[in-house]
Parts: C-alpha cells; sequence; structure tokens
C-alpha cells in the first residue's frame, strides 16, 4: 500500500457499465490527472494492493464511491438532512443563525468538506440566493460535487432542492479570495479541518486522510473582510485560539467547539 504526502489514486467505472459511464468516468481520471482502467476482476481490494492505490474512485450511474482497502466513503448530506429539517419546523441552525442568512443572500464556504454547511445555507438563502463552496482536495471537491448534482434524498425534496442550489469549486481560498470583487458575497465562511477529530465517525477520519488541512492566515481573513459584506465567519475548537488569534469576536460556544464572527463594512 502507498504511503505518501500526496495520495495516490486511480479511476475505474462499476460493474457491468456501458459505454457512457466509462467514458464519463475516463473524463473524471483525465480531471483527476489519475489513470483509468476498465473494471477490474476480482476483489477490488486486491487491485489497488496490487496497484499500490491509496484509493480506486468507483464512478456509477447514482454516484462515486472511494474505495480503500479500510474504509468506502460515498458522498451523503448526512447531518445536513436533519439541519434543514429542523429549520423546515422553524426551528434555528447555529450557522445560518449567526450568519444571519436570509433570503437572497450570497455565500462563499471556503471550506466545503462533505457539504453540510453549504446545504443548510443553500436552503436558507433560498432559489434568490447562491452558494459557491471551495474545497482545495481535487476529489473531495469531484466526490461532493458529483453528490449535489445527482443524490435525491428520498422523503425530504428540500435537501434535494438545496443541495442543487450549491455549486463546489476544486480551488483553495488562498487563491481564489484575491480574484473576488469586493463586497461580492454577504457571508464568508471557514471551518478549516481540525488537527484533532471531534467526532468518532470512520467517514470522518477518511475524509481527513484526503482533505489538504491548513489554518487560514491573518492575510485570508484581510481578503475575507474585503469580500463579504456583512460578516466572516469561523468555526474552531474550544476554546477558540485560533479565532482569537485571528481577531474575531466568540459569539457562540459548545462543549467542543465554538464560533468567531468579524462585523464587516461597518
Amino acid at each position: 500500500m502507498a504511503h505518501s504526502q500526496t495520495p495516490t489514486w486511480g479511476v475505474t467505472c462499476s460493474a457491468r457499465a456501458d459505454s457512457t459511464l466509462c467514458r464519463r468516468a475516463f473524463a473524471i481520471a483525465q480531471e483527476l490527472e489519475s489513470p483509468y482502467w476498465d473494471r477490474p476482476d476480482g476483489p477490488l481490494d486486491d487491485f489497488i494492493d496490487t496497484q499500490q492505490l491509496d484509493a480506486l474512485i468507483v464512478v456509477g450511474q447514482r454516484d462515486i464511491v472511494v474505495h480503500t482497502p479500510h474504509a468506502r466513503l460515498r458522498h451523503h448530506p448526512n447531518a445536513a438532512v436533519l439541519r434543514v429539517v429542523n429549520m423546515l419546523r422553524d426551528r434555528r441552525d447555529a450557522f445560518v443563525n449567526l450568519a444571519q442568512l436570509m433570503p437572497g443572500d450570497h455565500v462563499l464556504d471556503c471550506t466545503c468538506g462533505m457539504g453540510a454547511d453549504a446545504i443548510a445555507a443553500a436552503h436558507a438563502v433560498g432559489e434568490s440566493g447562491t452558494v459557491r463552496a471551495l474545497e482545495a482536495s481535487p476529489l473531495l471537491a469531484l466526490l461532493v460535487r458529483c453528490g449535489m448534482q445527482r443524490y435525491r434524498h428520498p422523503n425530504h425534496i428540500a435537501v434535494t432542492e438545496a443541495m442543487r442550489r450549491v455549486s463546489v469549486f476544486n480551488g483553495h481560498y488562498q487563491d481564489v479570495l484575491p480574484t473576488c470583487k469586493d463586497n461580492s458575497f454577504d457571508v464568508v465562511y471557514f471551518d478549516p479541518m481540525f488537527d484533532r477529530t471531534v467526532s468518532k465517525s470512520n467517514g470522518l477520519d477518511l475524509v481527513r486522510t484526503f482533505a489538504q488541512s491548513g489554518l487560514p492566515q491573518r492575510a485570508d481573513i484581510s481578503e475575507a473582510q474585503r469580500v463579504a459584506r456583512r460578516c466572516v465567519l469561523m468555526k474552531d475548537q474550544m476554546p477558540g485560539r485560533t479565532l482569537q488569534a485571528l481577531g474575531f469576536s466568540l459569539v457562540k460556544k459548545a462543549r467542543r467547539f465554538c464560533y468567531g464572527r468579524i462585523e464587516c463594512n461597518l
């Protein structure tokens, strides 16, 4: 099994794939600058080991699955489902409330991850608003972008509709923020990958494997303040040392994490 600073992966298609799906898988391999194989015979774990891959991306008709020898990762709205349902029941969502999101707002999520906050934001801003989500990891950006485009919740159409309104881009906020116009978003949001895992979820551990770590610097926050009309919001682990070092005011504390906010254009 290959272990390097930069994960090594390849792409294939699901079993009994037609020519259209194979072409789509090949296009994804080109996007990731990774090798493509027709569906290999035998167990995928054996193929991953033989090719010394960190992961094999399997492109199916409905979704994309990242296979590793020890786990599987596919995109799912997860906690965003309950968050959207709660908002439909007029219950407050902490992130939406702290960002003061309303219909028609424009949000830049600088650290998309699996997109739960972006989905909640897309529901809050509605059809007249926009949510742009940046993800530095090419693999996670692909996985989440395809999930936002293809996943359909069996019971809650509002979740599906919110997912369709999220635009996911592979890019790092350090590169993207300087290209944004002044006051081009109402809210700019950061939720960097914590140094320590808060959740015991195996899925989160796998996300951490492929995510690109790093915390915003003062220059990034300055750019975010220029871009945001209302506020810059950031999540941190308790007791919020990173927030305080970057000039945020603590606006909400929980057992394991906290939020900081910087008001813009006062």
